[in-house]
């Protein structure tokens, strides 16, 4: 009996998998689903425009880790910029209007604009891009075994806020 029951299911097995892969996609969505509803999770609106605003923005990550961690509570951010409102940084590529820098070409970039000694990571670009991309992406996933992980962000003194964003 036991025997024929296998041999039932064996033939049924690419469409049991199916169901499986469907049921297990429905229950992570209901759960993210539940989830949105019990925290408030909105969606993004994304239309064609070059601006980018968010209001009472918030992270999920850190907000339940700062409750697991009874930290206190996430204050939400709101982030409003305009195409007048985004400016290359003094010292930078500005003829790259309109243009988005990432991973390793966003990274030299900067480093150039921040002068000796550190202009000279635009030396990696004798380098493939693939092959820098490729290296950038390992650091970052790496990063916390290098330089380790902290429970806070860095907050400046207050002779230096000046300096920063936000």
């Amino acid at each position: 009996m036991f025997t024929e029951l296998a041999a039932q299911v064996q033939e049924e097995e690419q469409g049991l998998g199916e169901v499986a892969a469907a049921l297990a996609e429905l229950d992570a969505t209901a759960g993210l689903a539940e989830l949105a509803r019990a925290e408030g999770y909105t969606r993004p609106r994304v239309d064609d425009s070059q601006a980018f605003e968010i209001r009472g923005g918030r992270h999920p990550v850190v907000e339940q880790a700062l409750k697991a961690a009874r930290a206190g509570p996430f204050i939400e951010n709101d982030c409003v910029l305009g195409r007048a409102d985004i400016a290359p940084a003094p010292g930078f590529d500005e003829t790259a209007e309109g243009r988005i820098w990432l991973k390793s070409e966003a990274s030299i970039r900067m480093a150039e604009g921040l002068g000796l000694p550190w202009s000279l990571a635009a030396g990696f670009r004798v380098l493939p891009l693939r092959l820098r991309d490729a290296v950038y992406s390992f650091v970052a996933r790496n990063r916390f075994r290098v330089a380790g992980r902290r429970a806070v962000c860095y907050a400046p003194p207050t002779e230096f806020r000046d300096r920063f964003i936000g």
